[in-house]
């Protein structure tokens, strides 16, 4: 493409995105020297201010700071935003490092060269990265479509044996299902299938562990539970989704053994209290009665679970039959 005189709007914007921002501003001569090293066009003075105009006509957040300069101000990221959309990629491990690195870049391009210097001294760590699961978006696309169109997918599905290989389930045998909905739980991507109404639930599978996903020619009967427009049936379907992985909400009583050991409470729930009685510390956690067994057992030395009962005795009995697999008297 040439670039001419007509795009001194464009290319105006273009230098205010790279090289301004609220603690850098650049005047008019700035912007000029800027577009003809870029860009190769030799413009006059008056037709910067007559593209900054042009552009706040648009609405552009462009501010003139007190002393001279100009500085595009909000962008379509702010640079909060971004760091939490690169910390996303680079923690997703459905993302190889390559293309969490493609994808930064195409983000951080809508920030200035400062704010980008900014983000560049968190590092990512390359040995978390697994390379070889990228074709879980190509399965998602393609059920994406099936669910669009209404349609039914087949598959094949993964199962590990007892050699710890990844291997095709029944011998590769094909699967036929109706997907509802793909939905992410702890970083981990799960298709909703074949929805049971006498038992109110859906099915689901992993969707890092189907192989050869295709759209059927086979349409899809959609339940009840989805053609209803009543605010109330959509709330029972939303729960019907959340209660898949949270089928048995307890509140848990937890002794806490150190105030350190809080940021490992905040780090994993979402609902929780804490509480002093005496000269002990506690917290009551809301939560899937499943998560806070792994979690007290992961954190068994920094935590005691008081209560509910029901809980307590299930953790015992763990130990118990852990202490006779390792032989513990």
């Amino acid at each position: 493409m040439i670039i001419t005189k007509k795009h001194t709007p464009l290319l105006v914007l273009k230098i205010l995105q790279e090289y301004s921002d609220e603690n850098h501003y650049l005047t008019q001569n700035q912007i000029l020297e800027l577009i003809k090293e870029k860009y190769q066009v030799d413009l006059e003075r008056k037709s910067i201010g007559a593209a900054i105009n042009f552009l706040l006509n648009f609405n552009y957040d462009i501010i003139k700071a007190p002393r001279g300069g100009y500085a595009l101000i909000s962008r379509l990221f702010e640079n909060e935003d971004i760091r939490y959309i690169n910390d996303a990629i680079f923690s997703s491990k459905y993302i190889d490092l390559e293309k969490s690195y493609q994808i930064v870049d195409k983000i951080n391009s809508t920030l200035s060269i400062y704010k980008k210097k900014e983000n560049g001294y968190v590092l990512k760590g390359f040995a978390l990265k697994n390379n070889n699961i990228n074709h879980i978006f190509e399965n998602i696309e393609i059920i994406n479509q099936a669910i669009e169109s209404n349609k039914k997918i087949t598959f094949q599905s993964k199962i590990y044996n007892f050699d710890g290989e990844l291997i095709l389930k029944n011998n590769g045998a094909r699967y036929t299902v109706s997907p509802y909905f793909i939905i992410n739980n702890l970083c981990k991507y799960y298709l909703l299938y074949d929805y049971n109404k006498e038992s109110n639930m859906f099915k689901y599978l992993r969707v890092d562990n189907l192989e050869n996903v295709e759209i059927s020619k086979e349409d899809v009967e959609l339940p009840s539970i989805f053609k209803t427009n009543e605010e109330s049936e959509s709330d029972k379907l939303i729960n019907n989704i959340s209660n898949i992985f949270f089928r048995n909400l307890i509140c848990a009583k937890v002794e806490i053994l150190s105030p350190n050991f809080i940021q490992h409470i905040a780090d994993y729930f979402s609902k929780y209290t804490i509480s002093k009685e005496g000269d002990r510390l506690y917290a009551n956690i809301t939560s899937d009665e499943n998560a806070i067994f792994k979690w007290i057992l992961y954190y068994g030395e920094e935590f005691r679970l008081v209560s509910p009962e029901k809980t307590l005795e299930r953790i015992k009995l763990y130990i118990e039959k852990q202490s006779q697999i390792y032989k513990i008297k």
